[in-house]
């Protein structure tokens, strides 16, 4: 298989982030307590260390939801009907 270029790659990674935060209702939620979340961080004025834990753990947050939300579309493909 033939890799794409860098510059190719990062416009797909970003148009599947907008996807996700555009059609998700917990990618719209979890994005804006991440926005939220980093207006107070930088009204509290935190150091270098504490961004890099907040930016660490917030996004992990979203790339784990995001890995739950493709699962989840996965399942629906496989097995149509609705289990709670």
């Amino acid at each position: 298989m033939k890799s794409q270029p860098t510059a190719k790659a990062f416009e797909n990674a970003f148009n599947g982030m907008g996807y996700y935060i555009s059609h998700d209702r917990n990618g719209k939620i979890h994005f804006a307590l991440a926005v939220l979340v980093a207006m107070a961080a930088f009204f509290f004025k935190l150091s270098a260390a504490e961004w890099c834990i907040l930016l660490l753990c917030t996004g992990v947050v979203i790339s784990l939801e995001m890995m739950n939300h493709a699962i989840e579309n996965l399942c629906d493909v496989v097995h149509e009907a609705h289990h709670p």
